[in-house]
């Protein structure tokens, strides 16, 4: 959790864009942003799930060219993608501007999206 802190999107690996947070001693932004975190448990003979993960982030990426994607909570409840129109519906201007529309549902597992 970090008040007064700015969504950033950073690129590891080839490229593969992922989501992180940042906040700074002498710049605050009006929102706080935080982290929902889903554990899974596999079992055998399952044994990489450090792949599993950059598997999620690649379908993501795929969706959004390789941008960090933003959804509306509503519309990840309902499976829906949210659009340009929806986010100027939101009471505050997210702190990463260039982030893709888009529905989460269709990159993650059906358990994460429920868990979440």
């Amino acid at each position: 959790m970090s008040p007064g802190g700015f969504v950033t999107q950073e690129n590891y690996d080839n490229d593969l864009a992922c989501v992180n947070g940042h906040s700074f001693k002498d710049k605050k932004s009006d929102l706080t942003n935080f982290a929902l975190l889903v554990s899974a448990h596999f079992t055998e003979p399952f044994n990489e799930p450090t792949k599993y993960g950059e598997y999620i982030a690649k379908l993501s990426n795929m969706l959004t060219g390789g941008k960090v994607m933003v959804q509306r909570l509503c519309d990840l409840k309902i499976a829906k993608r949210s659009t340009r129109e929806k986010m100027k519906e939101l009471s505050f201007e997210p702190t990463l501007s260039d982030a893709e529309h888009g529905d989460l549902s269709f990159a993650l597992p059906a358990r994460n999206h429920r868990n979440i």
